[in-house]
């Protein structure tokens, strides 16, 4: 599923709530698969925002070890699919 795929409600729920776990993940995983421009930074940030909320999906680690991986920094990468693995 992309991004353009959501309906209006969707897309707006993603964009607004800075709180939900599965928010920030289903948003971070949008940025990470367009992988358009700064598209990886948001990725980032959403990702982040959702892996220190109360009970975040273990898939979102798995997407910012990733996104951590792309950029070379193996450190986080790893501890990323660690706390994965750890859920």
């Amino acid at each position: 599923m992309t991004y353009h795929h959501l309906t209006r409600e969707e897309r707006y729920l993603i964009s607004q709530d800075k709180s939900d776990a599965q928010l920030l993940y289903a948003r971070g995983e949008v940025y990470r698969l367009r992988a358009g421009k700064d598209d990886q930074q948001h990725a980032l940030e959403s990702l982040t925002g959702a892996t220190t909320q109360a009970n975040p999906p273990a898939e979102a680690f798995r997407a910012l070890g990733l996104v951590h991986k792309q950029r070379a920094d193996n450190d986080s990468a790893f501890q990323s699919f660690e706390k994965y693995l750890a859920v």
